[in-house]
């Protein structure tokens, strides 16, 4: 839903990047850079829909990339596993 939903505007990025500070859910920084390359990068392209598109793309694959790591892990990436166990 949040792709879909996405405002074109870039400054809602920084509000994504609240949250994945706060959840330290890393993966969806990718999501967080993608409308900044989008709206930079659009107007060299002769289709610049075309190309934001393809941005967001590369931000979902990103994102779900990291996530299935995430899961295969079984713990937080970016903490140890101790400090994983103490958490739960």
């Amino acid at each position: 839903g949040l792709l879909v939903a996405t405002p074109s505007y870039s400054w809602y990025a920084v509000e994504l990047l609240v949250l994945v500070a706060l959840t330290g859910r890393l993966e969806w920084l990718p999501l967080v850079f993608a409308p900044t390359v989008a709206n930079l990068g659009a107007p060299s392209f002769g289709n610049g829909v075309a190309f934001r598109t393809s941005c967001y793309a590369v931000a979902l694959a990103a994102v779900l990339i990291g996530a299935l790591l995430r899961h295969r892990a079984g713990t937080w990436l970016w903490m140890s596993r101790s400090t994983a166990r103490r958490a739960e």
